[in-house]
């Protein structure tokens, strides 16, 4: 679960809080000992002879102020039941969500044989030509069922074409969809390519100044 999608009582400052508020129920001593609090120092409590897993003290000192007070209260409540871990499925349903569009882009360019982006674009212009014509026909339908006795089964037809529009227009964005995906990653890669090119340069620089130091 993420953080930030639990709400603005659950943010940082909200959590400082709270542990405040727990000061003198949950041992000040440890307060003052990891998070250096000014306030008056308890007797230790005993409740460390009841850690038994190696490591603790270490981690909790490596960590910053609210992380150590973090691990300290998760080591108080690891007496009672854990509760059953939640599944994140929003996040889940995304990944799926993208695993379908990429097929579906993979699909297409197999079943029309893509092999550039120009080939693409072709096809979209091919497309936005289709689609006007059937949108004309389909308001020519649309036109005949206003009047009193449309003819037969101009209903129908006016359905099946928008069917034929909607399956259209999603091959289309399908395309687009490859389109942005191939330009974002010939982005990446010049990137990389320069980036790997100066890093080159660098190090040419950097033996030369070197051959000339030790000369």
């Amino acid at each position: 679960m993420r953080v930030h999608r639990l709400g603005p009582e659950f943010d940082w400052p909200a959590l400082a809080r709270v542990l405040d508020a727990h000061y003198y129920q949950f041992g000040p001593h440890y307060y003052s000992l990891f998070g250096g609090y000014d306030r008056p120092r308890r007797p230790p409590c005993r409740s460390w002879a009841k850690v038994r897993y190696k490591g603790l003290l270490d981690e909790l000192f490596r960590k910053p102020h609210l992380g150590r007070q973090y691990l300290y209260f998760r080591y108080k409540v690891q007496a009672k039941p854990n509760p059953r871990a939640a599944i994140n499925w929003p996040e889940i349903e995304a990944i799926w969500r993208n695993v379908e569009r990429t097929l579906e882009e993979m699909h297409l360019c197999f079943d029309r044989d893509f092999h550039t982006t120009d080939e693409v674009e072709a096809h979209r212009r091919k497309l936005a030509a289709q689609i006007d014509a059937l949108c004309k026909e389909r308001a020519d339908c649309a036109r005949l069922m206003r009047h009193k006795v449309p003819p037969p089964g101009t209903a129908e037809r006016r359905a099946a074409l928008t069917r034929q529009i909607k399956a259209l227009r999603h091959e289309d964005e399908v395309c687009d969809r490859i389109l942005r995906r191939v330009r974002a990653t010939t982005a990446c890669r010049q990137a990389l390519e320069e980036q790997a090119r100066q890093r080159a340069e660098e190090k040419a620089r950097h033996r030369k100044r070197r051959r000339g130091l030790e000369r």
